[in-house]
């Protein structure tokens, strides 16, 4: 056994014997004072309660640590299904919705078919895909002879 895997086994049996003692004083200490209500007067180890909580607060602190691989393990093991599933579901919609984000193509305005954005020329059918307007800046399609924007005439 590694180094590791003893203090892990060290933290867990600390953690436990400080859990098992915190109980034992924390029930000590409820027992004397719900039993002072039946009439057996002061409650008298009560103080036990203030020495078991917290004892049973670090114990379950220190288990908590010596058993994260094993709960994280199982978790991922309960939770991949799920979300393999959740994605398979929202995969098509992601897919869209990023092929719309990127903009990665564009379609010709004479043919219709997809380009690689940025293109001058549509690989299809051969024709300017669009055009910058030299007054304005704006694209304007291919075919235009007018800027829609600006309304001056494309050289």
């Amino acid at each position: 056994m590694n180094d590791h895997e003893n203090k892990k086994k060290k933290i867990k049996t600390v953690g436990l014997v400080l859990v098992i003692v915190g109980g034992i004083f924390t029930a000590i200490g409820l027992i004397s004072f719900f039993s002072a209500f039946a009439g057996n007067g002061f409650p008298s180890l009560f103080w036990c309660c203030f020495v078991g909580m917290p004892l049973l607060g670090f114990g379950g602190t220190l288990l908590s640590v010596g058993y994260r691989r094993e709960t994280m393990k199982y978790m991922k093991d309960e939770g991949m299904p799920i979300y393999k599933e959740t994605y398979q579901d929202l995969k098509p919609e992601v897919e869209d919705f990023v092929s719309i984000i990127k903009d990665e193509e564009e379609k010709c305005p004479n043919c219709g078919k997809e380009n690689d954005k940025g293109s001058k020329y549509c690989k299809h059918c051969g024709k300017i895909m669009n055009k910058v307007c030299p007054h304005c800046n704006s694209i304007v399609d291919g075919d235009s002879l007018y800027c829609s924007q600006c309304g001056k005439k494309i050289d």
